[in-house]
Order: structure tokens, then sequence, then C-alpha cells
């Protein structure tokens, strides 16, 4: 059913490196230009038609889409270096809205105007949660591209309930991490689920996944090991994003080297395990996937000496970052809003495949992931949250018809989308896919 308010989607913190990408984006993809050809029309319909997918206004109508940030001059300048990026003017007729997070009800007033509000305005940790708070409480529903442990729990601990009651959806963690990761799991379960053999272990393994950084990563990153450090020993676990009762007494994520036998090949623990593994945790308490379900993420490398080299700069990082004179040293070449070159971006590319074990360790599924048109942390990033952003706000009738997924609280990526996700991926050109392991790691 249409919602009734004046935008369809505010994207917040439009501003900042990753923010202006999602503008680029929604221009190129969703702006209708006067001088477009017919003949570009008929290319793109008849492509969509082929493809048998909804793409944007040549079958949707106009979107309804602002900006939002702190200052209208820096939106406004934002918008003319996109149009002057795209060649795309009427970038700049994009509606601009101020809101003041400091200022008591104007992020109120701003979300009240949206029927969702995507968030780009990192590190999350120390501004983000008024904007969830506003969003719940106007019952509009939410999502960000936040990657920070710390945040995340205290959005659970928060507004679980509180968004439950107020049927929104608040759908954190929708970038790379931990999207793709959290479908890629719930796609090898659910598979495995489909050939009687239910799934206890997932491993996902990262083979591809260049993410060149920006300034608000960056202060991400410290911010998440400064919380890290602040937790103390044993109490780094997959589990901190379930309710007490729910949560297990041990360690599941790999801590060391070690050679994985189903992909072959010596791995290390993904550099984001951390965030990653407690999202697809929390799926499982959600959609109920296993009572002792086990998520893993590992990097492979070539050979051992390669794991070695890239285990030992993770402990040194990891360690160093623990204290404040390390990350402030690195933050002072990190300014807010600064990001990598956009030929580095466009070099990127994501290969990810999932491993899903059964209770005797028996292979069942392994699914993968491929995505050729850019960087993981950036283009993509900012191209799928967009897309998550307009289907929270323009496409609820046809997502509530996906089966098994959840319309209320505080949700991972795999509980608000479901298939409906995967169709995400595939309308960006990501291929996500499940195959069966006919015999003993058949990889």
């Amino acid at each position: 059913m249409p919602h009734k308010r004046e935008f369809d989607l505010i994207v917040w913190g439009a501003t900042g490196y990753t923010g202006k990408l999602v503008i680029e984006q929604y221009a190129k993809t969703y702006l209708v230009r006067k001088t477009q050809s017919v003949l570009l029309y008929i290319v793109q319909h008849l492509n969509c038609c082929i493809r048998r997918e909804r793409v944007g206004v040549w079958k949707e109508g106009k979107i309804k889409l602002a900006v939002g940030g702190r200052s209208r001059d820096r939106l406004v300048k934002a918008l003319a270096v996109v149009a002057e990026l795209t060649g795309i003017p009427e970038t700049n007729s994009i509606p601009v809205v101020v809101a003041d997070p400091e200022t008591e009800g104007s992020l109120e007033s701003m979300t009240a105007r949206c029927a969702a509000v995507i968030s780009l305005a990192g590190p999350f940790g120390t501004q983000g949660m008024h904007l969830v708070d506003a969003a719940v409480k106007t019952k509009t529903h939410y999502s960000d591209i936040n990657g920070e442990p710390r945040f995340s729990q205290d959005v659970v601990e928060r507004h679980a309930r509180t968004a439950r009651e107020a049927g929104v959806r608040v759908v954190t963690n929708c970038g790379f991490d931990s999207f793709p990761h959290d479908l890629g799991t719930w796609l090898a379960v659910q598979t495995a689920k489909d050939l009687g053999r239910p799934a206890k272990t997932v491993t996902e393994v990262v083979l591809d996944a260049q993410q060149p950084s920006s300034g608000s990563t960056m202060h991400a990153i410290a911010d998440t090991c400064e919380y890290f450090a602040e937790l103390g020993e044993g109490q780094h676990d997959a589990y901190s994003m379930i309710p007490q009762e729910a949560r297990k007494n041990k360690r599941t994520m790999l801590e060391t080297i070690e050679y994985f036998v189903p992909h072959q090949s010596w791995v290390v623990p993904f550099l984001m395990q951390k965030s990653d593994a407690r999202i697809m945790q929390r799926s499982n308490y959600l959609l109920g996937y296993h009572p002792d379900f086990v998520a893993r993420q590992v990097h492979a490398k070539a050979n051992l000496v390669a794991a070695w080299i890239s285990q030992a700069l993770y402990v040194v990082f990891g360690y160093l970052f623990q204290f404040a004179w390390a990350r402030n040293a690195v933050l002072r070449g990190a300014p807010m809003g600064s990001g990598p070159e956009r030929k580095t971006l466009e070099k990127g590319t994501i290969f990810l495949c999932w491993y899903a074990q059964d209770e005797k360790d028996e292979p069942v599924v392994r699914a993968d992931f491929t995505y050729l048109e850019g960087d993981a942390g950036y283009l993509f990033t900012s191209r799928l949250l967009l897309e998550v952003g307009l289907a929270l706000s323009r496409d609820l009738d046809e997502l509530d018809k996906t089966p098994g997924i959840l319309k209320e609280g505080v949700l991972t990526p795999s509980a608000a989308f479901g298939q409906y996700g995967v169709g995400l991926l595939h309308k960006l050109n990501g291929h996500l896919i499940a195959r069966t392991l006919l015999a003993k790691w058949d990889v």
C-alpha cells in the first residue's frame, strides 16, 4: 500500500564520501533526463523486460528522494559536485532537508516526512543513534551501512522491542558489511534445509574483496578497536546481538591460521569477522537455522607463508589499535570525508563462497557470490544501500510476499529480505548462487 509521506526516501549523510556515491548512483539510474533519447528509453525498457527486473523510473514512476544533513550549503555543494561528475544537471534539483541532531525534535521532523531513511553518516557509534531514535519514534523504516559491532549491539538493546511495537523495520549493516555475507549464509542454510540436511556450520571464505579506506571508515575501525579493548579477553564472541539466555558459552570464530579442507587452502581470520559473525548469529536467532549454529568467516591465502604474514599483520594491527596513541596517529592521516581515488574503486571485485556442513561435518552445499563492477566498500555498498532504501520505501507490498521474512523490529539483512535480498544483489549484477556438493568436498 503506497505511503502518504512527502518523500519516499531521505539519504542522511549525503555530503560525505560514500553519500555522494549514493547520489551519483541515484542520478545515473533513476533521474529522468529530458535530453534522453527515445532509443535509449526503448533499449533500457526492453532490458528490464528480458531480465524481469524492476529498473526504476521507466516502470515505477518518479522516485521522491531527498538528501539530508546539518548544512544546507554543504548539501547543495554535494549535489553540484555529483551533477558535474555525471553530466546530469537534474541532480541539482534534488530536494534538500536540513536537520540538527543536537536540536530536540529536528530529526523527528525530518524522518516524519519520509517512508524510509538511509544513513551514511559514520562513525555511527558517536553520532548514529539519534537518527535511529527518530526513525522509530516517527514509524519510519531505517537502514545504514555501519559495520561497527558496538553500534549494532546498542541498536538491538535499545530498539528491539520499540521497533517491533511501532511496526518499523530497522535494518543495520546493509553495506558490504554485512549484507552479502549474511545473505550468502542464509542461502547456504536454506539450500541445505531443502535437501533435508540442516546446516550446523557455515564457513564463509573471502577470496577477494578490495576495500580501500575512507576517513570515516578509519574512524569507525578505531572506535571498534577501542570497543574490543574495553570488552577484554573472552568477550569477543559472536553472540552479543542476541538475548543472554540464547547465547552460547563457546567461542566459534577462527582466531589463528588453519588449513580449511573444504576449500583446500590455508585461511586466516577475516578482518571484519567480529562484526559479520554477530549479524549471522542474530539471523540464526531470528530465523532459527540450528540450535547450535556456528558461523565462521575466513580469508583464503595462496600458501602457508602468505597466511603467516597476513596473520602477523592482523595481530600487530589489532594489538596496536588497542592504544589511543596508535589510533590517533592513524586518524591524523585520515580526515573525515576523505576517500580513495575513483580509478581505485573501479578496479575492485568481490569473490566470496560459503560451505555448509551438517551435524556430521559432512559437506552439504557451496554458495558463491561474484561482483565485478567495483570495490566492496564504496561502489558496491553505495549501490546496494540505495536499493535497500527504495525497497523499504517503495516496494513493501512486493517485499512482504517473500516467504519467511520478518516485518518489524531490529532485523538483519536476511531476516528483512530473504530471497528478495538475493534478487537485489542480482539487480546490481552481483550473482549469488548455491549448489549441492555431491561428493566429499566436491569443490
